[in-house]
C-alpha cells in the first residue's frame, strides 16, 4: 500500500488540492466567518478553482506526460489562488482565522515533488516574503487588526516550512530487496525469478528481459505476462539492444511521440518525437517503460507493460531496480568464476597429491621390483625384501584409502601437532618405501606451524627424497630443518661419490614452492647434492 502511494504523488497531490478546495467553499458556505464567496471575485476565485482542481485530478488520472509537464505551472495556479482567497479572506476585517496553514503545507510539499531542495528552499522563502508582504498590505490598508497575532503566525511558518522540506527533500526510493537464485539454476528459471521479481516491485502485467552476455554472441529473452513465463536464445541480429533513448529509464508512448527520460541528477526530461525502441519494435509494443541493465558480465533491457497507474513517479524505482539486477547477475557471475577456480585449484591439488603420494609409492615399487629382481638372480635371499615390499604396498593402500577418504570428506589429512613429528614419519614411509637410510636434524621442537604448512611440508620432502633415489641414485638421505629469517629453512643432502653434477629445478618441487611464496636452490658438488628449501611460517593458504 505504502509503495503504490509513494508512485501516485501526482494522484495524491490531486486528490488533496481538490479537497482543499472543496473545504474553503464549504466554510465560506456554512461559516459565516468566511463571507469569501458572496463577493463576485471571491465566488469566482473558489468555483473556478475547484474546477481546475478537478480537473487536474482527471489529467492526473489519465495522462503521465501532460500531468508531469503541467507541474511547474499549476504550482504558479495553487500559488496565485492561495494568496488571493487569503487577501480576501483577510481583508474583511474577519482576522486571521483563514485555513492558510492548510494551503502552505500543501504549496511546500508539491514543491519538493518538482524541484530540487535548493530549489524548494527559495520557493518557500519567497512564499513567506510574500505572505509578509500581504501583511504589510493589510497593516497600510488598515484592514489588519492583530500585527503581533501576524508575526507569531510568521515565526509558526519558518519552523513548518523547515520541517516540511527536511522530511519532503529527504525522502529517497525505497531501496529494492536483495536479488538471488540459486548457483545450479539453468537459464530459463534465473530470467523467471529475474522476471518475478520486477513483477513484485513495479506491478507490471508484461515483463520482458533481453540480456547479451560480454562473452557470448546470443541474446537471451525471458518474458512474463499472462501467457506465463517463457525463455528462448535470439541470434544477435534479431535485435540491437544499443539503440534507443538513451541514459536511464524511459517512459514512452510512441502513439503519441511522448517520453519521460531521467537523467543524470534524478531530472525528468519531457521529450516529443518519434524514438527508435527496438526492444518495443521487436515486441510489437507502442507504450511502456523501458530500464537499460549494464553489467560487468554484459547489458541488456528490462522492457515493462500494463504498469497500474504508471507516472513519472516510476522512474526513479526503475532505476534502483535496474542496478540491483545488474549487481546480482554479476554476483552470480562472480560466484561462478570463483567456484569454477575452486575447482580448477582442486584438480591440480589432486594431480599434485596423486604425484607425490601415488606416482612416488608406484615409483617406489618399481624401485623395489628391480632390485629383487636383481639379489633373485644374484642368489640370495628375497624373503626380507619381498615382506619389506608388501610392507610398503600395504601402507600405500592405506594412503590411498585416507587420500579418497579425504576428497569424499573435503578434510585435510590428520598430522602430528610438530614439525619435526610429521617430517620424523615422512622419512620413516620414504624408507620403507625406497629402502634407503635417512637422518633427521630437526632444530625446532618447539616451534607450531599450520596443519597446510605441515602438510606442503612433508609433500616437499617426500618429492626430494624421491629425485634424490630416482636421479641420484641415493642410498641415504640427510634432512635439516632450521628456523631462519621468520621462515622455516629444509634442506635435503644426498651425499654421493659421482662427479659434479648440473643443477636442476623438479617442476613438482619448484610449483609447490611458488605457490608457498618461498625460495628453492639446488646445488651440486664433489660428494653431494643439497635441494635447499626456504617457506614462510606464516602460510595458511
Amino acid at each position: 500500500m505504502y509503495q503504490s502511494l509513494q508512485l501516485r504523488s501526482d494522484r495524491i497531490t490531486a486528490i488533496c488540492r481538490l479537497i482543499l478546495a472543496a473545504m474553503l467553499i464549504a466554510a465560506s458556505l456554512l461559516d459565516p466567518g468566511f463571507p469569501i464567496i458572496r463577493t463576485a471575485a471571491g465566488a469566482v476565485l473558489l468555483w473556478s478553482y475547484l474546477v481546475y482542481a478537478a480537473a487536474v485530478l482527471v489529467i492526473a488520472c489519465t495522462d503521465w506526460w501532460l500531468t508531469h509537464r503541467m507541474r511547474p505551472a499549476a504550482f504558479l495556479i495553487d500559488v496565485f489562488a492561495t494568496f488571493a482567497s487569503l487577501y480576501l479572506i483577510e481583508s474583511a476585517g474577519l482576522g486571521l482565522v483563514s485555513p492558510f496553514m492548510g494551503f502552505f503545507v500543501f504549496l511546500v510539499l508539491t514543491s519538493t515533488l518538482i524541484w530540487r531542495s535548493r530549489t524548494v528552499i527559495m520557493i518557500t522563502a519567497g512564499l513567506i516574503v510574500l505572505y509578509g508582504l500581504l501583511g504589510l498590505a493589510l497593516a497600510h490598508n488598515g484592514d489588519l487588526d492583530d500585527g503581533n497575532w501576524f508575526a507569531r503566525r510568521l515565526a509558526f511558518m519558518l519552523i513548518l516550512a523547515a520541517l516540511v522540506i527536511w522530511f519532503g527533500t529527504s525522502r529517497r526510493p525505497e531501496k529494492p530487496d536483495r536479488l538471488d537464485w540459486p548457483h545450479d539454476a539453468p537459464v530459463d528459471r534465473r530470467f523467471a525469478i529475474i522476471v518475478d521479481y520486477i513483477q513484485r516491485h513495479m506491478r507490471a502485467s508484461g515483463v520482458a528481459i533481453f540480456w547479451s552476455p560480454a562473452d557470448e554472441p546470443w541474446i537471451y529473452l525471458g518474458l512474463a505476462g499472462i501467457a506465463g513465463h517463457r525463455a528462448q536464445r535470439l541470434p544477435p541480429e534479431a535485435i540491437a539492444l544499443d539503440s534507443g533513448p538513451s541514459g536511464s529509464a524511459v517512459l514512452f508512448d510512441r502513439r503519441r511521440h511522448r517520453r519521460l527520460q531521467l537523467e543524470d541528477g534524478d531530472r525528468i526530461a519531457a521529450r516529443r518525437g518519434p524514438a527508435r525502441i527496438d526492444a518495443a519494435d521487436f515486441l510489437g509494443v507502442e507504450s511502456g517503460l523501458l530500464i537499460p541493465v549494464t553489467a560487468e558480465t554484459g547489458s541488456g533491457t528490462i522492457l515493462l507493460t500494463g504498469i497500474r497507474g504508471v507516472s513519472a513517479d516510476h522512474l526513479q524505482p526503475a532505476r534502483a531496480l535496474s542496478g540491483e539486477i545488474g549487481l546480482a547477475i554479476d554476483r552470480h557471475a562472480l560466484a561462478e568464476m570463483s567456484q569454477a577456480a575452486q575447482l580448477e585449484r582442486l584438480r591440480f591439488s589432486l594431480a599434485r597429491d596423486l604425484h607425490d603420494g601415488v606416482a612416488q609409492s608406484l615409483a617406489g615399487v618399481g624401485f623395489r621390483l628391480a632390485a629383487l629382481r636383481q639379489i633373485w638372480r644374484q642368489g640370495g635371499n628375497p624373503d626380507p625384501e619381498l615382506d619389506a615390499l608388501q610392507a610398503a604396498l600395504t601402507q600405500e593402500q592405506h594412503n590411498l584409502q585416507d587420500l579418497i577418504a579425504q576428497l569424499r570428506n573435503k578434510q585435510g589429512p590428520s598430522l602430528p601437532d610438530h614439525l619435526c613429528d610429521a617430517l620424523t614419519a615422512t622419512l620413516e614411509a620414504a624408507e620403507r618405501r625406497w629402502g634407503i637410510e635417512t637422518t633427521l636434524d630437526c632444530d625446532c621442537p618447539d616451534a607450531k606451524f599450520s596443519a597446510f604448512l605441515l602438510r606442503e611440508t612433508q609433500q616437499l620432502i617426500g618429492e626430494a627424497i624421491a629425485n634424490a633415489v630416482k636421479h641420484g641414485q641415493a642410498r641415504r638421505v640427510d634432512l635439516t630443518v632450521r628456523q631462519s629469517d621468520g621462515g622455516l629453512e629444509l634442506a635435503v643432502l644426498n651425499p654421493h661419490h659421482a662427479e659434479t653434477r648440473d643443477e636442476f629445478l623438479p617442476q613438482t618441487i619448484s610449483e609447490r614452492v611458488e605457490v608457498l611464496g618461498g625460495r628453492l636452490a639446488i646445488t651440486s658438488g664433489s660428494g653431494h647434492t643439497a635441494v635447499r628449501i626456504w617457506l614462510p611460517a606464516a602460510n595458511d593458504l
